[in-house]
């Protein structure tokens, strides 16, 4: 059944791009064309009806097969959208990283400041990855409020220890 369907739409994708017609112009055309052959007596009504049956038929399938394809797309979207507004607008970890680094390379951290940093660093994120297994993948506006607030204690904190 599946090839059937994938069959035509890849037959009606061809046909389009050989015909130059869409699906709803061909659909059209096609009904005009049955209607004209019971009209001038080419074609039964039993004849007919089989063909409005097939393209019913047809219709449906292709219906089936899209809203499946929007389906298949919602997951990706989801995450997409999730990633987009989890409340990092820049990646401060990154940037943080690079402030710590270069603090124990130029002196003004010691390692023991840099792995107090580092733990805070890490117990905001483990907050934030239970907080978003709590509520199904995403932060609350409060929750994302607070990452935030505690991210920009965290930077404060590492340019005071940077210049002392």
């Amino acid at each position: 059944m599946k090839n059937l369907v994938l069959t035509s739409i890849l037959s009606a994708a061809m046909i389009t791009a050989v015909s130059g017609q869409t699906i709803p112009q061909r659909e059209a055309n096609q009904q005009e064309r049955i209607g004209a052959g019971v009209k001038d007596g080419s074609l039964t009504s039993g004849e007919a009806v089989k063909l409005e049956r097939e393209e019913s038929h047809l219709n449906q399938n292709l219906s089936q097969e899209r809203a499946n394809a929007e389906r298949r797309e919602n997951g990706p979207s989801r995450n997409i959208y999730q990633d987009r507004h989890n409340g990092n607008t820049t990646n401060p970890n990154s940037a943080m990283s690079q402030r710590v680094g270069n603090g124990i390379q130029d002196g003004s951290l010691t390692p023991k400041e840099a792995a107090k940093v580092e733990g805070e660093r890490a117990a905001i994120h483990r907050q934030a990855s239970n907080d978003r297994a709590a509520n199904g993948g995403t932060l609350t506006p409060g929750e994302k409020h607070q990452v935030g607030r505690e991210n920009r204690a965290v930077s404060r904190q590492i340019t005071r220890m940077r210049h002392k």
